[in-house]
């Protein structure tokens, strides 16, 4: 039996051998067919025999032919069971093929979304977005002698550092 691999999805969504269920089922089904035959041949045993010995094993045997029938009739209904199973099993592991192709493609096409936009993107830009996307607030002071712009935001900490107007604007910042 070959190994299934599924590094896409990351689990084997339906696993099992549907040829060593259809064996199975082979196999119950023999037992079926042999506990049938046994049955009716534990009914024939009785034809001859007289005596005490028959007398014992008529009332230690008379339910031995309905139980090899209840047998065969179990072992057939797990025979129809597994083959029905094996099939069932084909179709999910048809079905597990596709949705592991199509996750790999998924994911292949995101992978290359993730590095179209890391190219594309410019530092400055990818600085500017960021401090729009975190909802920043900026504020301008002046000192004596020195301009300076400070940047707070929201969700950052309170040691943001200043930076000065020249390379707010260098950066694509105001």
């Amino acid at each position: 039996m070959s190994v299934r691999t599924f590094p896409a999805l990351g689990f084997d969504p339906a696993p099992g051998s549907p040829a060593a269920l259809r064996a199975q089922a082979r196999s119950a089904d023999l037992a079926a067919r042999t506990l049938a035959g046994a049955a009716a041949s534990a009914t024939r045993l009785d034809a001859a025999w007289s005596g005490a010995a028959a007398t014992a094993y008529r009332s230690e045997a008379r339910a031995l032919p309905g139980d090899l029938h209840l047998a065969a009739a179990a072992h057939g209904t797990l025979a129809r069971e597994l083959a029905a199973f094996a099939d069932d099993l084909c179709a999910r592991q048809r079905r597990a093929a596709e949705l592991e192709s199509r996750a790999a493609a998924l994911r292949a096409t995101a992978g290359l979304i993730e590095v179209a936009q890391a190219r594309s993107a410019r530092p400055a830009s990818r600085v500017a977005a960021s401090m729009r996307q975190r909802s920043h607030i900026a504020s301008y002071r002046e000192k004596p002698g020195q301009a300076t712009y400070a940047v707070s935001a929201v969700d950052s900490p309170a040691s943001t550092p200043l930076a000065s107007p020249k390379s707010i604007a260098q950066r694509g910042l105001v």
